[in-house]
């Protein structure tokens, strides 16, 4: 089942859907909103990317694209100045990574990046003081823009993925065909050109040396039965083949996750860092809320990293509840010392919480979490200014963002990674079970043609002396039988061998009656569906072959109905263990909608199939 599109586009939605809301609300105050509508247009473009839809336009025509991006950011500044919102420069920098060729999107992602800096120093900075306005340009760029980077990214890497599992289970399937038609065929065709070549040797010294033809054929038919055990023996103990291709994105969507997600987590740490040490005059902290941060920020850096499944292979770490505890601790524990600076880490504790509590309740556990933002301002502690509302939302928003790029990141690799070996097992499979079908068709179809081979020549060796003329026309069926079989050897491999119960009943009557058996057939294939009449001369084909190789018949009965069809023949003997013949078949009419029965009474031995026409057309 193909993952469903919002599972692999809705990290990136929602991280671009919080973003509007932060960047429309805006940390800085504004004297009116008329500025909205043009953040709001900012967004239109990497949502339609991150969405997805109609990417062959973005590869079409990028250029377009990215310079209306750049044309829009432009006209904000243009318009607004320095009133315009900071920071949403991240968005032209995010799909010059998306859609321009490395190293050149890097290069422009630097250069995007500098140019917001080098203008928000000449017009003015949006927060105070200087070195903390900075890094919060810096930073902000940064972590939004490679956030948006790595989840659209990851998303596609994770649809590509699973887009190639059924290309990949194809190609398993066309490696195993490949490798054991190469070995069958050097076998088999190498075992037939030696019966072909003693049958016409039997075949042009029939008359003058009868002895020589009789001991010719008696080789054939040796080499035909060694033909026989050969195709079953290299089709069973066929070695599977390599599946690993396609596991490159296995390995290359985990490494853009860790490096994005310890530096956005880092950076994050950078800004507390810069917020406890050169504090704004919104939120003024004391001594003690200030070495609190300072200790706090690289436990919760660990911690959410360590709960990322990163680096424990997709799995939650061991004693995940109390690290999830500690990680909550670090984050709140500054608020009882008047600093409400831990909020920068809440939407890393609601990542956290996302990531390790499997149940739906986590997204309660994700909101309690980013709603530490607006409690801190609510209640913030004395002498610390209540900050204002839009600030409020801008600063929930942001960190909530934070909180699914987090947690959009680190799943959307594990499930990368978790697709490449599904996609690995499945091709394995595959593998697996074109090695079995190989198999059986190698045992139930093959496997008369070249028995038949070998009765064929046992019969015209027998006629040598006795009738001579009837010897020569026996040799010379025993040739195009076994052009038959070395056509069929090449069909086992390809899947393409579709025995007709016309056809079958034909060669049965024949090798039946030549190895003296009396034949009655009653009904026949017309008008049965095409599903059942090729599983019906299968079906007839291995009964066939078993009252050759396990009974003394004289008397074998065929009767063909529209949906079934019985052989019965006598001489069965001592009943013996069911070999893997009519298993075989049990299969193949159970997968028709069938069933299929085998049994002995004395030395009678029937075998019945059924399939209704109306079960086998279903189930094809």
């Amino acid at each position: 089942m193909r993952l469903g599109a919002m599972r692999l586009r809705g990290p990136v939605l929602a991280f671009l859907a919080l973003s509007v809301v932060a960047r429309s609300a805006d940390a800085v105050p504004h004297s009116d909103l008329s500025y909205v509508p043009f953040v709001v247009a900012l967004f239109l473009l990497p949502a339609w990317y991150g969405s997805g839809i109609a990417r062959q336009v973005w590869q079409q025509h990028r250029w377009w694209l990215l310079g209306t991006q750049a044309l829009l950011l432009v006209l904000l500044f243009a318009l607004f100045g320095p009133a315009a919102p900071g920071g949403l420069s991240y968005l032209l920098g995010s799909l010059v990574l998306l859609a321009v060729r490395a190293p050149w999107s890097w290069l422009l992602f630097a250069a995007i990046g500098a140019a917001e800096l080098g203008l928000r120093l000449r017009v003015g900075l949006p927060v105070d003081p200087p070195v903390t306005g900075a890094g919060w340009v810096i930073i902000t760029y940064l972590n939004s823009g490679l956030m948006i980077f790595g989840l659209a990214r990851l998303g596609d890497m994770v649809a590509r993925l699973d887009a190639a599992r059924s290309e990949l289970a194809d190609a398993a399937v066309t490696r195993q065909r490949l490798a054991t038609a190469d070995r069958l065929r050097a076998v088999v065709d190498s075992r037939l050109d030696d019966v072909v070549r003693r049958g016409a040797t039997a075949l042009a010294t029939l008359a003058a040396a009868p002895d020589r033809a009789r001991s010719a054929l008696a080789e054939a038919g040796e080499v035909a039965r060694l033909a026989a055990a050969d195709a079953r023996r290299i089709v069973a103990g066929s070695p599977a083949e390599s599946t690993a291709a396609g596991a490159g994105e296995e390995v290359v969507a985990p490494q853009i996750a860790r490096g994005i997600v310890a530096l956005v987590i880092v950076l994050f740490g950078v800004q507390a860092l810069l917020n406890a040490l050169a504090p704004t005059g919104t939120n003024l902290l004391d001594t003690a809320g200030s070495v609190v941060v300072l200790l706090t920020i690289p436990v919760v850096l660990a911690l959410v990293l360590w709960h990322t499944g990163l680096y424990t292979g997709g799995r939650r770490p061991r004693g995940w509840q109390w690290t999830l505890a500690a990680q909550a601790v670090a984050t709140c524990g500054p608020y009882l010392f008047d600093s409400t600076r831990g909020a920068i880490f809440a939407g890393f504790l609601g990542g956290s919480a996302l990531l390790l509590i499997r149940h739906p309740l986590r997204w309660a556990a994700f909101a309690a979490a980013v709603a530490y933002v607006p409690f801190t301002s609510i209640f913030a502690p004395p002498p610390l200014e209540h900050p204002t509302v839009s600030w409020t939302i801008y600063a929930t928003a942001v960190v909530a963002a934070s909180g699914i790029a987090v947690f959009g990141l680190s799943r959307l690799a594990v499930v990368a990674a978790q697709l490449a070996v599904a996609g690995t097992e499945l091709a394995e499979l595959a593998a697996v079970r074109e090695r079995l079908r190989m198999a059986r068709d190698t045992h139930d179809l093959l496997g008369l043609g070249l028995s038949a081979v070998a009765l064929k020549t046992d019969l015209a060796a027998a006629l040598v002396e006795v009738d001579p003329a009837r010897a020569g026309r026996e040799i010379e069926e025993l040739l195009r039988v076994a052009a038959a079989a070395r056509a069929d050897a090449r069909s086992v491999t390809d899947g393409s061998l579709r025995p007709d119960l016309a056809t079958e009943l034909r060669i049965a009557s024949d090798v039946l009656g030549a190895a003296g058996m009396d034949v009655h057939v009653e009904g026949g294939p017309a008008g049965l569906p095409a599903e059942v009449d090729g599983i019906m001369a299968t079906v007839l084909r291995e009964a066939v072959t078993n009252v050759l190789r396990h009974s003394s018949a004289r008397r074998v009965d065929v009767l063909i109905t529209t949906d079934a069809l019985t052989v019965r023949n006598d001489g069965a003997g001592r009943p013996g263990r069911p070999g893997r013949g009519l298993a075989n078949l049990e299969d193949r009419v159970r997968d028709a909608g069938g069933t299929f029965a085998a049994g002995q009474d004395g030395d009678l031995f029937e075998l019945r199939a059924l399939i209704p026409a109306t079960r086998a057309v279903a189930a094809s």
